[in-house]
Parts: C-alpha cells; sequence; structure tokens
C-alpha cells in the first residue's frame, strides 16, 4: 500500500516511461480492510504478461 505521496512519486517518475499510444498504467485504490481480504487462488496468482517492467 503506498501514502498519497507515494502514490504521486511513483506516477510522476512512471509518466515518462510509458508510451502513451500502446501502454496502459492501472493504479487499483484499495482501502486497509479490503486489502487484508484479499484472496488469491493458485490458479490465478500469475498471469502471462507480454512485458513486465518493474520500476524501484
Amino acid at each position: 500500500m503506498l501514502t498519497r505521496t507515494q502514490l504521486e512519486t511513483l506516477q510522476k517518475e512512471i509518466a515518462p516511461l510509458i508510451n502513451k499510444k500502446e501502454d496502459t498504467v492501472v493504479y487499483y485504490p484499495i482501502c486497509v480492510q479490503c486489502f487484508s481480504k484479499i484472496i488469491y487462488m493458485p490458479a490465478c496468482r500469475y498471469k502471462k504478461a507480454e512485458k513486465v517492467v518493474v520500476i524501484e
């Protein structure tokens, strides 16, 4: 989970890296209560993606 400041920083860092014609970045806001209720099913945990970029 991110603070508002962390989210804004992340968005600023990602913005110049994306191709606005081809890429999509989705941010899902979620409260602490909902975050603690996330259920992972082994079959759905990993979804094959064409390309994944992790920015640290």
